[in-house]
């Protein structure tokens, strides 16, 4: 995983992860939230934006 460095933040990975976990693109259980979650960490995601736009991210 490619990273940038955000300033006070360090080190990040270039891809994030987003709305995708807030109930913003419809339905969205628990389980499959955390298992979105789970996948990006494991993938190498270490951005993970927890805007309150996102409701319930």
């Amino acid at each position: 995983m490619r990273t940038a460095n955000l300033n006070g933040l360090g080190d990040v990975s270039r891809l994030s992860l987003g709305g995708g976990i807030g109930q913003i693109w419809g339905e969205t259980s628990r389980d499959e939230a955390l298992a979105t979650l789970h996948a990006a960490v494991d993938a190498g995601i270490s951005l993970i934006d927890c805007a309150p736009m996102y409701n319930n991210a």
